[in-house]
């Protein structure tokens, strides 16, 4: 046991329930980082991210450095992209400004601009219409926001969370026993699916965390798989329905939640996938990428417009796809280049914390993708995943202390190697026993703390409202502009 494990009590189930989430969270939270790298969806939305973010870096470079076009900017700058023309002039007209005063250009513009289709001289809002675009897509895709402008429960945090859910509840399992940590696990499911009564410390309300698990978890049992064979099977499934971005190109990959709709669809109507023997389960987790390449053939065809039968069942109804698909390696392969080419545009600018977390991802990404080609059940099979994380590369931590008094440097004699104390909290680059080796140590939690100001900036510039004093985080990154925080 770990020295920030608390002990369980093994007399009262709901204290122990608390405890013991409380002692796997890290494990729950590394999963998620993972998943953001070897799923190729998730990886492909969280590079979007990341590519706005070095946008707005760029964007910073020349407004400080070049001519002040103007004297305000609209935030969130993606929505007023994508507002119409009469509605931006309405805006201004009651703002009391004009044109001249702010970027004022269409969604589209700033898709040409960003393409290189449309001309463009003025550098700063080249960098700025480029980033709001990736940052546009970043949060189309993770809310699900179908081309019609639907959205749905099946959001990327329904996969993510669900998948560390899975996680989460096998790491119980396997540190309490097969007895308790059942009990423990199998209390936490009915907390998470108790719309009256979830769990403070793991609270998963059903439409917003666990469909995407609701609906695997009713394919495992309609499918009448061992039940010894739920918990990978479901990861494994999770993941698959996360690799339609393998396509050539990206932006017609197909949605996670149709490629999981139509695996179902599959199953119950138009063939047997045979989940129900227990050799056909074996092989997919033993040769996960060939039993993957039957399943996208199965289900590709069914997004074929003259399909109609199928079409109306949709959630999202306006897809393409191609069949010309990307090995895992040469994904991988191709999105490490893009870290490496802003890893090397930020070296250029002598940013060194934004071009070493750049550099992190990018060392992480070649280090996992390695691993997982050569052997993805380590990732894949959940058992597994928490047996093999001390090989993996290591997951940063911080500790906030909020509304307590944080626990000081001096008061800790015999501190666990690695622990830094700053700014009332307390970092480290693992909590992973054995995890920081000469090989493996890939993140460094200084990068992140040190970029995390630009970080700050991306999302208070495009889009999020999670952020402190949005306004005064634009200010200090482009003096001399006004942030125009307006209301639709």
């Amino acid at each position: 046991m770990s020295s920030y494990e608390v002990e369980l009590s093994l007399s009262d189930l709901e204290d122990d329930v608390q405890n013991a989430i409380y002692n796997t969270t890290y494990v729950h939270e590394c999963k998620h980082y993972f998943d953001h790298l070897l799923c190729p969806y998730l990886l492909h939305n969280y590079t979007l991210k990341i590519i706005a973010f070095f946008y707005s870096i760029l964007a910073i470079n020349e407004w400080n450095n070049g001519k002040k076009t103007y004297q305000w900017i609209p935030t969130p700058f993606t929505t007023w992209l994508k507002m119409s023309y009469e509605k931006k002039l309405d805006l201004l007209k009651k703002k009391g400004l004009s044109k001249k005063d702010v970027p004022f250009f269409s969604f589209k513009d700033a898709i040409l601009i960003s393409l290189g289709k449309k001309e463009c001289r003025n550098r700063f809002i080249h960098y700025l219409l480029s980033g709001a675009v990736c940052y546009a897509e970043y949060w189309d895709n993770s809310m699900q926001i179908s081309p019609e402008g639907e959205k749905t429960d099946f959001s990327l945090k329904s996969f993510t969370e669900s998948m560390a859910y899975i996680q989460h509840l096998t790491e119980i399992f396997m540190r309490y026993g097969k007895k308790y940590g059942e009990k423990i696990a199998q209390r936490i499911l009915s907390l998470s699916f108790d719309f009256e009564n979830c769990s403070s410390v793991y609270s998963m309300k059903h439409s917003e965390y666990t469909a995407a698990f609701s609906m695997v978890n009713q394919l495992a049992k309609d499918a009448d798989i061992n039940p010894s064979f739920y918990y990978p099977f479901q990861s494994y499934v999770l993941f698959w329905s996360l690799c339609g971005v393998l396509e050539n190109n990206s932006l017609t990959c197909l949605y996670p939640r149709n490629r999981l709709e139509g695996l179902y669809h599959v199953n119950a109507s138009l063939e047997s996938l045979e989940l129900n023997n227990t050799n056909v389960i074996k092989h997919l987790i033993v040769h996960p990428f060939e039993t993957f390449e039957k399943w996208d053939n199965l289900v590709t065809p069914l997004y074929v417009k003259s399909n109609k039968e199928f079409q109306g069942k949709l959630y999202f109804s306006n897809i393409k796809f191609s069949q010309k698909r990307k090995s895992f390696k040469d994904f991988y392969d191709g999105y490490i280049r893009k870290y490496i080419t802003m890893k090397n545009k930020l070296d250029s600018l002598g940013l060194f914390w934004p071009s070493f977390y750049v550099y992190n991802i990018a060392d992480s990404l070649l280090y996992m993708s390695n691993l997982f080609c050569e052997e993805p059940g380590r990732y894949l099979y959940p058992e597994e995943f928490s047996k093999n994380l001390k090989n993996f590369s290591n997951v940063p931590y911080r500790f906030i202390f909020q509304n307590v008094d944080p626990i000081r440097e001096e008061e800790c004699p015999q501190k666990r190697k690695g622990i830094v104390f700053l700014n009332d909290s307390v970092y480290g680059d693992s909590l992973v026993s054995d995890n920081i080796g000469i090989f493996n140590k890939k993140m460094d939690y200084r990068a992140y703390e040190e970029t995390k100001e630009y970080l700050h900036f991306s999302d208070a510039l495009y889009g999020s409202s999670n952020i402190n004093m949005p306004g005064t985080i634009i200010k200090n990154h482009l003096p001399g502009i006004k942030p125009w925080f307006f209301k639709t």
